[in-house]
């Protein structure tokens, strides 16, 4: 396969890319020539600060049991009748171990706690 063949030569371009130009301009580039199959990767912080999710309130600060507030992604779609919301934190570390060890596993509360002791959960 010619790719794989070629595959340090094309890391090499594209590292060379990358290394002078921000990856913005080098998407656009590509949209105007339609060249390549491609899509700009955000990392955390551009995903944070960008201007679309800023503008409409997507990231939603929910107050966690351990952490304190935190902010939540929201819905990827807006609805103006009935607006979306997060309702409940993010489950703790084990929160729900025992609930699913008993009713879901079937595991009698007395393995759970020799399980527990041993150190095993």
């Amino acid at each position: 396969d010619s790719r794989v063949e070629n595959a340090a030569e094309f890391d090499s371009i594209i590292s060379e890319a990358f290394e002078k130009r921000e990856k913005f301009e080098i998407f656009y580039e590509a949209h105007k020539q339609r060249r390549l199959i491609y899509g700009v990767v955000h990392d955390p912080k551009e995903v944070v600060e960008n201007p679309q999710y800023i503008w409409r309130e997507f990231f939603k600060e929910i107050e966690h049991p351990v952490t304190g507030t935190l902010s939540y992604p929201g819905a990827p779609f807006s609805m103006s009748a009935t607006p979306w919301s997060v309702q409940t934190p993010a489950p703790t570390v084990g929160q729900h171990n025992r609930e699913i060890y008993e009713n879901k596993l079937g595991i009698p509360r007395s393995e759970i706690a020799i399980l527990f002791a041993a150190g095993v959960i």
